[in-house]
């Protein structure tokens, strides 16, 4: 179950931004038998998220940012100088060069990790998975 994903420096995301998945308040089971939510560890987990926003707010771009770490996690590149999908906030000179940055907490059976990488067009300058 995911807790949070954090972004930064990516698309029209420039400073660390936080999706939680942690849900926000009590409500009753919907059937008697079925919960909205997983409980892991002290924390409620929602199980089904959606992302809505005005038009511009983003929506699109925290889809793209999550389908990118998933390239990067998974795909292996077929020639060893091609190119990372980098796509950094290029709003100001600052950002266009610097890495972009993912996290993800999330938890397997009871057991709550940190995944986090940061890249750019070029190489993967950090990546770790480490238990919290």
């Amino acid at each position: 179950m995911i807790e949070k994903i954090c972004i930064e420096n990516y698309l029209s995301i420039k400073e660390k931004m936080e999706f939680s998945f942690v849900s926000s308040r009590e409500k009753e089971k919907f059937d008697g038998k079925t919960t909205w939510y997983e409980q892991c560890g002290d924390k409620k987990l929602a199980k089904l998220v959606f992302v809505l926003g005005n038009n511009a707010a983003g929506k699109t771009n925290f889809i793209n940012a999550v389908r990118t770490m998933r390239t990067l996690v998974i795909a292996k590149p077929s020639e060893r100088d091609e190119s990372l999908e980098y796509m950094p906030f290029m709003l100001d000179n600052e950002s266009r060069h610097k890495p972009s940055t993912f996290d993800i907490v999330f938890y397997t059976e009871d057991t709550r990790y940190i995944y986090s990488i940061t890249y750019d067009e070029s190489v993967i300058h950090e990546e770790s998975l480490k238990i919290l």
